[in-house]
């Protein structure tokens, strides 16, 4: 199922689906810390409140200029984003969340990519975009 969202309905947008899916996993005793979309095309006149689910904290990079594009990443409430930040070059966007917890003395980061392939020279029309979900741990001295 295309996860992509119809900027005049945040209903279109799949979120109620999200959940359903969160749900289900919760059910099977499995946990999402983090789920990681990309292509959302969200605008900045969307509020995260419009795309928030239960137990979880929104970090977005939308594409405002041109069409499409976009990533977003649902991160567990139980896992506080200690810093986020952005990045749109114009071709590719960009999402460097980073989460650290005093109790565990370790820190997490995610990066979270979306390059459109039709910069990319060998594209081809079943894979439409590039996508990397990055995620590396350090230990806090």
């Amino acid at each position: 199922q295309s996860m992509n969202p119809s900027a005049a309905s945040t209903s279109r947008w799949k979120v109620p689906e999200i959940s359903a899916l969160i749900q289900e996993e919760k059910s099977k005793n499995h946990s999402l810390p983090f789920i990681a979309l990309t292509e959302t095309w969200l605008k900045s006149y969307m509020s995260d409140a419009q795309l928030q689910i239960p137990g979880y904290s929104v970090s977005r990079s939308d594409r405002d200029a041109r069409v499409g594009g976009g990533v977003l990443l649902y991160s567990h409430v139980n896992l506080p984003v200690s810093e986020c930040k952005t990045f749109d070059d114009g071709t590719c966007e960009g999402l460097f969340s980073t989460f650290s917890s005093i109790k565990t003395c370790v820190a997490v980061l995610i990066a979270l990519l979306m390059h459109p392939c039709q910069v990319l020279k060998h594209s081809s029309a079943s894979s439409p975009h590039v996508s990397a979900v990055l995620m590396t741990t350090a230990t806090i001295s």
